[in-house]
């Protein structure tokens, strides 16, 4: 683990401090949205980098397990790169690149659909699941001890509450995309 997670509580009150400097001095910025933002994503960043390191030992990144897990998760762990794009966070010239790891791997197979030879079909072999079971144990031991501060109703209340703030992002950048269609119109 880098230095920079050692220290990370000092250097979220370092953040606070500054940004209610600021605050007083200008009086227009959001110290407390803007703490949580800042919060979030230092936590995610740490929390990326523990799950990067629980995977290491497994010759994966987080990447490549997201998408090895969106596949277990599908019907008989068959599906196609497009379904995993969203899950993995991946576009799909980049699910293309992890693709073809996870296939000279032999994690998984990428064939051509037999309803459409345009769309390729994902499935994990005996191998990539033989890998997941034996890792997911080990891969998720650093967060599952991490998390033994909370209770699991608090786990679930924010849960709960980051949901609620991902659907007002997807609200907002709806708005945001139909005003810039509606604007787009008015133009033509």
């Amino acid at each position: 683990m880098g230095n920079e997670l050692t220290d990370l509580t000092a250097t979220i009150d370092r953040i606070q401090s500054g940004m209610e400097r600021v605050s007083r001095q200008t009086r227009s910025m959001p110290t407390e949205p803007a703490l949580l933002l800042r919060t979030l994503i230092l936590v995610g960043r740490a929390l990326g980098e523990l799950m990067e390191e629980a995977l290491r030992p497994y010759g994966l990144n987080d990447t490549e397990f997201r998408v090895l897990v969106g596949l277990f998760s599908l019907p008989d762990g068959v599906g196609h790169p497009g379904d995993l794009c969203a899950a993995a966070q991946q576009t799909p010239a980049n699910m293309t690149r992890i693709t073809d790891t996870l296939v000279a791997r032999g994690l998984i197979t990428r064939v051509p659909s037999v309803q459409d030879r345009r769309r390729q079909v994902l499935e994990l072999t005996d191998q990539g699941r033989a890998l997941l079971r034996q890792m997911m144990p080990a891969a998720f031991e650093p967060l599952r001890s991490l998390l033994t501060v909370l209770p699991a109703s608090e786990l679930q209340q924010i849960l709960g509450q980051l949901k609620r703030i991902a659907a007002a992002i997807d609200e907002t950048t709806r708005a945001g995309h139909n005003s810039a269609r509606a604007s787009e119109l008015i133009a033509q």
